[in-house]
């Protein structure tokens, strides 16, 4: 689509002129489609400089006309010149200032272009084709004379007509929400999608449009639009909107500006498309990824429990006990805190395994960890430390309360018969209680001791380190 139609009534009867009239309004377009279909910087770099150097052309040949019109008053040259010079001035300081390739300003320029063409053509160009015409009739035109200012007008205002109603048809066929207001901020025209989605054409009509946005978004839409009254930028925002049914729906708006060539503020003007079925798929995208994040923190303490436990015994293993063992010391030691350290072995476990055989011994070993484990307390660790061995970490115990504690795991262990053993299964017990000036090593090694003499000293036996 052109952004300007050649008109008859642009014509002002010098056929040179309206000759290099119409072929700058084609080079108009052709920037604007340039600029639209994004041809790239050098394309449209190329057909600026073409149209500003047309235009140099064409400002040079007009004075031409106006220096042999010896009917034209000095004053009426000076003011076409100036209009000329003004023109050159704000065109090359708009293109000095910005990138040729920006959206908004490529917009700015070619409303610029088009406009100030139009306004030349119809006011300024009207006026000198009619000193030169009268002027070859042998007419003398006056000052005040020339072109009917009302004749201009009613151009103008056929030519606005003409773009208000082909706006508002265009808006009124489209789903998109479109409105726009004046530089007071009312708003004075709503398309009918807005007016089908509210249903409440009266309210509109009345300025009442804010009671249709949600009460938690009016106040950011309010300030968006202060903002870019200084900003002069367009800006986007996403809103809610009441329906005629009372219910609020999504939407997404884009709001544009308006201003004079001269800077002034003149209103805006949004356009807004329903985005409720994308923040609805959204919001299961999100309520899905934290059903996700639940499960795969669910499966990762899963993992992380296995990867603890030793598979066999079903108590912790190795790695577990001993990283345990080395926060309760840093605990115990940092608020001087009691704390002990069992090591339990099985005795005579090689003998059982060769006598029943690897299987029937590992079923004992379970069955003497589980039976350890269930008398522990919940503050308490136990792990096994080697094939035959466990650690068992006790918090908050000093050395009678873990000789108490082993007391009573002999004291299970005693009732627990293996028919096929013919006897029960007996334990070696060393206990140590943490000094507080020893290392994590220092007392495993006394521990470790305890647990020697234990077994030196015949087995089935609780032995406390020194």
């Amino acid at each position: 689509m052109k952004l300007v139609y050649w008109n008859e009534k642009f014509e002002i009867g010098i056929p040179e002129l309206d000759e290099q009239h119409q072929s700058l309004i084609d080079l108009i377009n052709q920037l604007s489609s340039s600029v639209n279909h994004k041809d790239g910087i050098s394309v449209v770099s190329q057909l600026s400089e073409k149209l500003i150097q047309y235009m140099t052309l064409h400002f040079r040949d007009e004075e031409e006309v106006i220096m042999q019109c010896t009917s034209m008053p000095e004053s009426e040259k000076r003011y076409h010149y100036q209009q000329h010079d003004m023109f050159n001035q704000h065109i090359n300081a708009l293109i000095d200032a910005s990138d040729i390739t920006d959206t908004e300003f490529s917009r700015d320029l070619l409303d610029y272009l088009s406009t100030w063409l139009i306004s030349h053509i119809l006011g300024a160009d009207m006026r000198l084709a009619a000193f030169v015409n009268r002027e070859k009739q042998g007419q003398y035109v006056d000052d005040e004379q020339s072109v009917s200012i009302s004749q201009v007008e009613r151009i103008l205002l056929s030519a606005l007509n003409e773009s208000e109603r082909r706006f508002r048809l265009f808006s009124d066929q489209s789903s998109t929400l479109i409105w726009m207001a004046d530089k007071a901020g009312v708003r004075t025209f709503f398309n009918q999608s807005w007016q089908d989605h509210v249903h409440d054409k009266q309210a509109l009509i009345e300025g009442h449009w804010q009671q249709f946005i949600h009460p938690d978004d009016l106040s950011r839409y309010t300030i968006l639009l202060d903002e870019l009254k200084i900003t002069k930028h367009s800006g986007e925002i996403e809103y809610r909107l009441k329906s005629a049914r009372g219910q609020y729906r999504h939407y997404y708006e884009r709001i544009v500006p308006r201003f004079e060539l001269d800077h002034t503020f003149i209103g805006h003007t949004g356009s807004a498309i329903d985005i409720t079925h994308l923040k609805e798929a959204e919001q299961v995208l999100a309520q899905n990824n934290q059903q996700l994040e639940q499960e795969v923190k669910k499966r990762t303490l899963q993992i992380q429990e296995v990867m603890q436990m030793d598979p066999l015994t079903e108590v912790f293993n190795k790695d577990y006990v001993l990283a345990q063992l080395e926060a309760e010391l840093k605990r115990a030691k940092r608020h001087k805190r009691p704390l002990s350290l069992m090591q339990i072995q099985l005795d005579h476990f090689r003998e059982v395994k060769q006598k029943l055989g690897y299987t029937h011994a590992d079923h004992i070993l379970k069955n003497v960890a589980q039976s350890m484990n269930k008398r522990i307390r919940e503050s308490d660790v136990i792990g096994r430390y080697n094939v035959e061995s466990f650690l068992a970490v006790l918090p908050e115990s000093k050395l009678a309360d873990a000789v108490a504690f082993a007391e009573i795991i002999n004291q299970q262990q005693d009732m627990l018969q293996y028919e096929d053993l013919g006897t029960n299964i007996t334990l070696s017990i060393g206990i140590a209680q943490l000094h507080p000036t020893e290392s994590l090593l220092e007392w495993m090694a006394r521990c470790q001791e305890a647990l020697n003499k234990a077994q030196y000293e015949g087995g089935n036996q609780i032995q406390c380190a020194k």
